[in-house]
């Protein structure tokens, strides 16, 4: 069964209309001013069948679902680096989407294929191609493509851009680089202390980028050309980001190098933080210039739209 997912034009709240294959309407859905996302999901006839309500003040988007106003589940945005993942709690589902977060496919824990989500590009508002296996799970996977909708939308608001979340998170890798080659050098193994590392990174690196990107897009609105802002950029953060390394770098050589009780058991986090702090840093400073100077045109950033 194959069902289209498709936004309303000029709505005033988040509104949809979702079609089956010969155009008739099967759902509608009627978003309502509430704390935090709130969504209705009627039939055909307009009665009431299941509430998609965003959960506020959560580290990552997370939804509730409910069906006849009985609460079923949640879905919630799993930490990932490439591809987005989400967990669901009710139906042992496993979702998982494409680099660009434009496909999604919705797996059983034995691996069947559930529904796949494709979005359609072409189109003035969001639109969705739902392909689902058994007509049952319409309703479920209906669920699922409005939160996952949502999320992205919530997290494109936090960065408010869409270029820059790309630019700022090529940061990840090359700092997760840095960190295996640092436990591949000092003979070090993969462990729960080295993971706890890696997370560590994750959340330092990205300052680097943010401090070098914000500050461009702050001298392109003042009216300066982007290369020229790209250099300038690089001039004066270096000595912001370079300090920020260092007393990470200086702090976490004491445990690195200690040799007082238990420094064993915490040195493979140290090493990882370090490692990654160099080699990261450094790529930094020429990887992310030359990340934005492809993303973005040469037109003002007044007049260019993030």
């Amino acid at each position: 069964m194959k069902i289209l997912f498709k936004q309303r034009l000029f709505s005033w709240f988040d509104s949809y209309d979702i079609y089956d294959e010969n155009g008739r309407t099967l759902f509608t859905v009627e978003g309502k001013l509430s704390w935090g996302h709130c969504l209705h999901i009627l039939d055909a006839a307009g009665n009431h069948i299941g509430t998609v309500q965003e959960r506020v003040f959560t580290l990552l988007p997370k939804f509730e679902l409910y069906e006849g106003g009985e609460y079923i589940g949640c879905i919630q945005k799993e930490f990932s680096l490439f591809r987005p993942r989400f967990d669901i709690d009710c139906f042992g589902w496993q979702v998982e989407g494409s680099f660009m977060e434009w496909d999604y496919t919705v797996t059983e824990p034995c691996g069947a294929v559930v529904a796949v989500i494709s979005k359609e590009l072409l189109n003035w508002t969001d639109t969705y191609s739902i392909d689902v296996a058994d007509p049952r799970n319409a309703l479920y996977a209906l669920m699922l493509v409005l939160a996952i909708a949502f999320i992205y939308l919530i997290m494109v608001a936090q960065f408010q851009s869409l270029k820059a979340p790309f630019i700022i998170l090529f940061t990840i890798p090359l700092a997760l680089t840095g960190g295996f080659l640092a436990l591949f050098f000092t003979g070090s193994e993969i462990s729960i202390i080295s993971m706890i590392g890696f997370i560590m990174l994750v959340g330092i690196i990205v300052n680097n980028g943010i401090v070098m990107v914000e500050y461009i897009n702050q001298l392109r609105k003042e009216g300066t050309e982007k290369r020229e802002a790209i250099i300038t950029a690089g001039k004066t953060r270096l000595r912001p980001i370079l300090m920020t390394a260092m007393t990470t770098i200086l702090a976490m050589s004491t445990t690195a190098f200690g040799n007082d009780m238990g420094s064993d058991m915490s040195r493979p986090m140290a090493v990882v933080t370090i490692g990654g702090m160099i080699y990261g840093t450094v790529m930094t400073l020429v990887v992310v210039p030359c990340i934005y100077d492809l993303f973005y045109s040469r037109k003002s950033m007044v007049e260019e739209e993030i």
